[in-house]
């Protein structure tokens, strides 16, 4: 019967159902019509307790059946984290094919990887019961004959880790990686570290094989991040974070390409080389196409000395200039405005570094360094709550950030939707991107303090060194009109498809620093890196809110740390009352309903009818009382227990009336 229930439930859970309700119901409904329309023999006494007997019994069987085939979990974290998200369960709910789930991780792992398995199994439990029995899962045991050729062919190899023994750690390798099927097609997860995050790439990797990739475009030939932009290994780190959506490079050539049509989103930074004019009209017409756009840089270019300047033994300082005219102007129109300058902050942060700015002599004679905070590199936790760009995000650490707002020609705009993401702190100042860059050119620090005014100091120097909060990263959303409108198509530019009007509300988000597309943060990111850990977030976060991934965000914003529960100190009494609650409660209650169900029925069969006489007696003897004559019984009295001449008799002689023939 179990194995049966099992099938249905698995293949085709509205069946298993339905049989359940028949099989937990046929008893029911047999008990209830014998103990509203049977008499009072001996037998039908008998039949009355076997049903209600039966009854119960398969009520606790499905009870026991139902509770090992479907297992019933309270998540009580504050961040949902054992449990799957509406998009994940939307997801699985509507796959019109069988996945197949293949973990290549063995049953009798050390002790240190013993959890991590456990969450993935409970993870995918939870995904299969979602799916309806579309997702199948299969564990595969390296140790198996031809199952390391199999996770090797797919792109899964032994992952090291490290453990304990006898309090020395001591480098071991385990297979655990899981690979997924779809209709021919299979993508993996190489190796599962960690259970956060994992709903993210198994729910990403899913969208990846059911539907199609989305375009993702990263504007490169203008010497961005001082060519970076431009090696190999870039892209392959951007690759690597944005693993579940196709990373592509877009060079407009000089404007004679357009960005092309397939490109949903574009990444950009401070370019060290100016854009030309019709290379700002392909992006103007890739955001009026309904494109998003994303400016991760400084409101100035610094532009490096040649290196041949360099080995020849010969000081140079880079070239600080200020952002490309053209450029500024079409991003004012865009909406954002970059300020020419570096926010300070010596507010103190663990991950912030320090350095040496001098030696004391304590009174001991002992010589201690002195350090000062790096303040262009700070953190901040200032902010927004209820972004999808800073979902998940609790704090985050800046370097080298420029001031960014939005502009004076969006301010006036009613249909515009603007938000300021991220603020430094009220410890914060402003430098100008000169004093700033040059010292650390030259291997110094930047200004450790705000400067000191005079009576001579202009307004802007007093604003900049005033203390305060500055904004940091906007996002505006809206309708947009063409930069280009009312203007010739600048050559070599085409005018085919020209469009002066968005099709639709344009997204936009700007932060003045380049730190989300450097590899070397993101790299620190992806391993784990305290300081830098937010960093490939945050640029998940950014791509999902340009692609208008909501749901993505939800699930990724499942944070690493420990997961508080919403009730106070969760300890052992506590734990005790929820899992007493789930194995006795159920059962009880059922029972309970049961005998509460026979309780009211049995009442009900007692009521009076309304001709007088009780059901019982009429049901027992068949005889309606004739006009005129006097009933054999008072109406007052109990009906017969066991029925029959005898228990009447002996129901009348405790009435202690009188009784006529």
């Amino acid at each position: 019967m179990t194995r049966a229930l099992q099938v249905l439930f698995h293949q085709s859970p509205y069946w298993g159902w339905f049989v359940a309700a028949i099989l937990l119901l046929a008893p029911l409904c047999a008990w209830l019509l014998v103990e509203r329309f049977a008499g009072q023999s001996r037998s039908v006494v008998r039949w009355r307790s076997t049903f209600f007997t039966i009854f119960v019994v398969l009520d606790l069987i499905l009870l026991i059946v139902l509770g090992s085939l479907h297992t019933t979990r309270v998540d009580l974290t504050r961040d949902k984290l054992y449990s799957l998200s509406p998009v994940s369960r939307e997801l699985v709910s509507k796959l019109d094919d069988t996945v197949t789930a293949e973990v290549f991780f063995p049953e009798d792992v050390p002790p240190e990887m013993v959890p991590l398995r456990e969450s993935l199994a409970d993870l995918l439990d939870e995904y299969r019961a979602a799916s309806g029995g579309q997702l199948v899962v299969r564990y595969l045991d390296p140790r198996e004959a031809g199952v390391v050729e199999r996770a090797k062919a797919i792109g899964i190899e032994p992952a090291p880790y490290v453990a304990m023994e006898a309090g020395t750690p001591v480098t071991k390798e385990v297979m655990r990686g899981v690979a997924v099927t779809y209709k021919g097609r299979t993508e993996r997860i190489p190796v599962v570290d960690r259970d956060v995050g994992l709903e993210y790439q198994l729910t990403t990797l899913l969208r990846t094989l059911t539907g199609k990739p989305v375009k993702l475009g990263v504007l490169t030939g203008h010497k961005e991040l001082q060519g970076a932009f431009d090696q190999p290994q870039f892209l392959e780190t951007l690759k690597n974070v944005l693993s579940y959506h196709d990373v592509v490079t877009v060079n407009l050539e000089g404007g004679a390409k357009p960005v092309p049509a397939d490109v949903q989103a574009l990444l950009m930074a401070t370019p060290a080389d100016p854009l030309v004019e019709a290379e700002l009209y392909q992006l103007d017409q890739f955001l009026m196409r309904g494109g998003a756009l994303a400016f991760f840089g400084n409101g100035f270019t610094v532009i490096e000395p040649p290196p041949q300047m360099q080995m020849m033994g010969q000081m140079q300082l880079p070239e600080i200039k200020p952002l490309d005219a053209a450029l500024d102007g079409w991003l004012a129109h865009v909406g954002v405005k970059l300020g020419d300058d570096v926010v300070l902050s010596d507010a103190a942060a663990d991950e912030v570094p320090q350095r040496v700015t001098g030696v004391r002599v304590t009174r001991g004679g002992a010589v201690q360094p002195e350090y000062s905070k790096f303040t262009a590199v700070f953190s901040t936790q200032e902010l927004a709550e209820d972004h999808p760009v800073t979902f998940g995000i609790d704090k985050i650490s800046v370097s080298q950030v420029s001031t960014v707002d939005l502009s004076e020609a969006a301010r006036g705009r009613a249909d515009v939707r603007f938000a300021v993401l991220l603020q430094s702190s009220e410890q914060s100042w402003l430098g100008s991107s000169s004093e700033v860059m040059f010292p650390m050119a030259l291997g110094g620090m930047p200004p450790q303090e705000p400067p000191e005014l005079r009576d001579t100091s202009t307004d802007e120097e007093r604003q900049r060194a005033q203390r305060g909060s500055r904004p940091l990263m906007v996002a505006l959303e809206g309708p947009l009109s063409s930069y280009f409108a009312g203007k010739d198509v600048p050559a070599p530019a085409s005018a085919e498809g020209r469009k002066d009007k968005s099709d639709g509300a344009v997204r936009v988000l700007a932060f003045g620093s380049s730190v989300p597309l450097i590899p070397e943060a993101l790299k620190a990111g992806l391993a784990g890196v305290p300081r830098w850990r937010p960093i490939p977030n945050l640029l998940l976060n950014t791509v999902d809110w340009l692609l208008s991934e909501k749901g993505l965000l939800e699930v990724r914003g499942k944070n690493a740390e420990p997961p508080p529960f919403k009730t106070p100190l969760p300890d052992d009494a506590h734990q005790k009352k929820f899992t007493w609650l789930l194995t006795v409660g159920w059962p009880a209650f059922i029972v309970a309903l049961s005998l509460g169900a026979m309780v009211l029925v049995r009442a009900y069969r007692r009521a009076p009818l309304p001709g007088g006489g009780r059901d019982g007696q009429r049901g027992e003897r068949g005889e309606k009382p004739v006009d005129g004559a006097a009933p054999k019984a008072r109406v007052g009295a109990a009906p017969a227990v066991e029925g029959g001449e005898k228990g009447e008799a002996v129901e009348e002689q405790s009435s202690g009336k009188e009784v006529k023939p």
